[in-house]
């Protein structure tokens, strides 16, 4: 049983790797088996569907893993304010470090399989539905009435998303900075 596990975690580990690096269309099935360095077959046991379900299964562990993240830091500070810069802090420092960016994004990612798969469509939204909820659950937890706190929630991802793509694409960390700095006037003066 831990072998198969670990197999089935190398492949996914290996999956996630390449996506983050070349994308989902520019990674191919051979590539993700070379890297694990699984039996071919076995990809296709774990993963019966190909490419698709293993980047499926590659959003929900990252969904997953993001979303305890997400929680720790949000839960970190008991001003609202402070917790949401703390997750844009998290991110400006990963781009800062320079080389690669170790996390997949599900915002290149999804934008990605728009046009290719209605199924890892469907899971990109899932993984923002959770973070949403996540940033919704924390303001309401800070007083702010659901409907305010679903808005302003909504308001956050989408400028953490727009400022870390920004982010991602000139490989500088100016468009996170600029987005930390309005969280508070997203919040109170919106």
């Amino acid at each position: 049983m831990k072998k198969e596990l670990d197999t089935y975690t190398k492949l996914l580990n290996s999956a996630l790797e390449l996506f983050r690096k070349k994308g989902y269309s520019a990674t191919g099935i051979n590539e993700i088996v070379a890297q694990s360095g699984a039996p071919k077959g076995c990809l296709y046991h774990y993963f019966p569907g190909g490419k698709e379900e293993i980047a499926i299964k590659v959003v929900k562990a990252y969904e997953k893993a993001e979303s305890n993240k997400i929680k720790r830091i949000l839960s970190s500070s008991p001003d609202p304010v402070k917790a949401f810069e703390l997750i844009f802090e998290e991110f400006i420092e990963k781009i800062s470090r320079g080389g690669e960016f170790e996390n997949l994004s599900i915002t290149l990612l999804s934008l990605e399989s728009i046009n290719i798969s209605e199924s890892l469509r469907k899971a990109c939204a899932s993984a923002f539905e959770s973070l949403e909820t996540l940033f919704t659950e924390r303001l309401v937890e800070s007083g702010f009435k659901e409907e305010i706190a679903k808005e302003r929630a909504r308001i956050l991802l989408c400028l953490f998303n727009g400022a870390l793509t920004l982010s991602l694409s000139q490989k500088n960390i100016s468009h996170l900075l600029l987005a930390k700095k309005e969280i508070r006037s997203i919040l109170f003066y919106y």
